[in-house]
């Protein structure tokens, strides 16, 4: 067993978990550090700048939030260089044995870090939490999604689709890899697959902790490919670029499962090139379909869909 994240920390000792969030400074970030302050644990966050110009969140205003709950911020200024360096950067300066990932426009439950380390404390080296989906509609309205992710044998899984949100693991330090830099989509993906093929076995908590958010006002990758055939196209070829970097041989069902995923993706293509949107779910209704609904028991009265849009309550530079 490797060191303990939750059992045996004391207001003296610094944090074993750092969570990793970088951010472009948009408004939900202050949603997201606020879902982090409400920890029940004692956290070290790593607030990894990534704007391409200064001054787009209040620093001093979101730190405090995150000092006042007891928890160590550290801002790291990355300079726009995107995803992949800015989480980089910031895992390279944590000081905790384990990293947990945010989006800064994702938000998590109190109990989020503590069900996961529970798990890393048990012996395992990544733990994932079952994610809820939680829809922000253009009018600003949010409402939680039947669908989400959370199935055990993830790492079968993970040679069809991406089974795993970045914003639902912890991870012993040691075993989690850099991100790709040159890839723009999907790199969470790769790490997946990296660590996988490396004998580091994903340990689902089936506790519902982890709120993804998909805001239609926003441009996240999966949002947008989701209305554009473009950006469709350029999500299926980096899908087949990671399945063939990552190819190794094919047992039955896998190989039957990436079929279905396959015709799934053209039925998307076929829709969006008449000018039809997808169900912002559409890829989590895909991986339902094919694995069958993921296992999720709730934690506690956590209201995800309040929280992902209680960004207005904090002060964020306009």
């Amino acid at each position: 067993m490797g060191d303990s994240v939750v059992t045996g920390i004391s207001v003296g000792q610094p944090p074993a978990i750092s969570v990793v969030l970088p951010t472009t400074g948009r408004p939900s970030l202050a949603g997201a550090l606020a879902s982090l302050a409400r920890q029940s644990v004692r956290l070290e966050i790593i607030i990894v700048d990534d704007a391409p110009t200064r001054g787009s969140w209040d620093q001093d205003a979101l730190t405090r939030l995150v000092v006042e709950a007891g928890h160590t911020p550290v801002v790291v200024t990355a300079g726009g260089f995107g995803l992949s360096r800015a989480r980089n950067l910031g895992i390279a300066q944590a000081s905790g044995s384990a990293i947990a990932l945010l989006d800064d426009d994702d938000v998590v439950c109190p109990h989020h870090l503590a069900k996961l380390g529970a798990v890393l404390d048990s012996g395992a080296d990544f733990a994932v939490a079952s994610s809820a989906i939680v829809y922000i509609a253009e009018d600003g309205s949010a409402e939680v999604l039947p669908t989400g992710f959370g199935w055990r044998d993830a790492a079968t899984k993970l040679r069809v689709a991406n089974v795993i949100p970045p914003s639902a693991v912890l991870i012993r330090r040691k075993r989690l890899p850099a991100f790709d830099p040159d890839l723009l989509v999907q790199e969470d993906w790769d790490a997946w697959l990296r660590m996988t093929t490396d004998g580091v076995t994903p340990t689902l908590t089936p506790a519902l902790t982890c709120g993804y958010v998909k805001d239609l006002r926003s441009t996240s990758s999966t949002v947008v490919a989701g209305r554009s055939l473009e950006a469709m196209n350029r999500f299926a070829q980096g899908r087949s670029h990671l399945l063939a970097r990552w190819a190794s041989p094919l047992d039955e069902a896998v190989a039957g499962d990436r079929e279905r995923f396959e015709l799934r993706q053209e039925t998307w293509r076929n829709q969006l090139s008449r000018g039809i949107p997808l169900p912002v779910d559409y890829y989590e209704r895909a991986l339902s379909d094919i694995f069958g609904l993921p296992e999720r028991v709730v934690c506690c009265e956590f209201d995800f869909a309040a929280a992902a849009l209680a960004t207005e309550r904090h002060v964020v530079k306009a």
